[in-house]
């Protein structure tokens, strides 16, 4: 399988960054995969370094078990994870009228407010 560089999610830091119950609800798409990789999702959003290092670890660690799906959200986070991304994003949302959560937003908590709208809208298709 062609391997990709994410950045983004080889450091803690930016990791922790993400608001836990936003990081949480975006793994839980990815439940039965993290838990074959033998991660479990914490019920209390509360992401240890062991958590993180952990994720990290299969976030990088693709293999044609990965679902693409996951891949492909974890590669749009990571392109978006800059400034520039960040205010093209909140103009969207400015634009296009969606609502936002209170509260400091980094790129990848926008974004995957994003991804929950895109979501969220092809479910009631």
């Amino acid at each position: 399988m062609p391997s990709f560089h994410l950045p983004h999610f080889n450091d803690i830091a930016i990791l922790r960054s993400i608001e836990p119950n936003r990081f949480r609800t975006f793994l839980l798409r990815f439940d039965n995969y993290l838990r074959s990789q033998g991660f479990s999702i914490p019920e209390s959003a509360v992401f240890t370094d062991t958590h993180l290092q952990r994720l990290i670890g299969i976030f990088n660690a693709h293999d044609g078990s990965t679902p693409a799906d996951m891949i492909e959200a974890l590669f749009h986070i990571s392109e978006v994870s800059n400034d520039q991304e960040m205010e093209d994003l909140l103009l969207v949302a400015s634009k296009t009228s969606i609502e936002l959560p209170e509260g400091d937003l980094t790129p990848a908590d926008l974004d995957e407010q994003f991804e929950s709208l895109a979501i969220d809208d092809s479910v009631t298709r």
